[in-house]
């Protein structure tokens, strides 16, 4: 890790830098009254493009289904997962109040943490169970006020490029919920960052595809196997052979 951050500080330091910023100015603010997620959603969007545009990344958005977010519907945003970059990216690739689904220890972290809970960030407790129930229930509790979540299925990144096996619980949470999981598939993140490393390479390009919504609701806890197949079926799809319509480029 050391290494790698030998290789490109200046890289590594702006995202801290600019992470601490937003973080910071988010916090303080607070203090004062409310922010409203309009305006966190900006701040969290001006993060993302920074983050992007700082390596030089060329962006590419394909969305043959002309996919928009309508309010006060319930969504997840389910995407594979090769990079840290990842997340900006997927702020960038769809409008909305975009917030991650984080593992708890994070939202425990100094500045950041306190940041990401008042951004509207949700967190889950991976090891205790009860705790998890009640984290779910927050979640649905955040949908129903308008924020779409993020989930990486997979868990954690892929060191392959290849989608690993999938964690049942967003799936849960979206047949309950009744939503609707936006399959994201992007291409060429981990030649950017790859997973467990902090070498950043920069001037590359990445594709974002946006695949068909899938209707949770018309499943039920029995049928979550099916639709985590109707996810992966869709996924896959669009990591090998996707359809390069409706392009946009950020």
């Amino acid at each position: 890790m050391f290494k790698d951050f030998l290789k490109n500080p200046l890289t590594v330091l702006h995202a801290i830098g600019i992470t601490l910023i937003i973080s910071a100015w988010t916090i303080i603010e607070s203090y004062f009254h409310p922010v409203s997620q309009e305006s966190l959603d900006g701040r969290l969007r001006l993060w993302a493009r920074s983050l992007i545009r700082f390596i030089d990344l060329k962006v590419t958005v394909f969305n043959p289904h002309r996919f928009e977010i309508e309010p006060a519907k319930a969504y997840i945003i389910m995407c594979n997962h090769c990079s840290h970059y990842d997340i900006p990216l997927s702020l960038l690739a769809l409008k909305g109040s975009i917030r991650m689904m984080a593992k708890k220890e994070l939202l425990q972290l100094p500045i950041w943490g306190r940041a990401m809970k008042l951004t509207g960030f949700v967190s889950i407790d991976r090891f205790n169970p009860r705790q998890a129930l009640k984290d779910m229930k927050y979640a649905r509790m955040m949908m129903e006020k308008g924020i779409v979540l993020w989930i990486a299925p997979e868990g954690t990144r892929s060191k392959t490029g290849q989608l690993q096996e999938l964690k049942p619980g967003g799936f849960r949470l979206a047949i309950d919920s009744g939503a609707t999981i936006i399959p994201l598939a992007i291409i060429g993140s981990g030649e950017v960052m790859a997973a467990k490393s902090l070498q950043v390479s920069r001037g590359k390009s990445v594709d974002i595809h946006i695949g068909q919504p899938i209707d949770a609701s018309k499943y039920t806890r029995r049928q979550r196997n099916d639709l985590m197949e109707a996810f992966e079926t869709e996924i896959r799809g669009l990591t090998t052979n996707p359809s390069p319509k409706m392009e946009k480029r950020n």
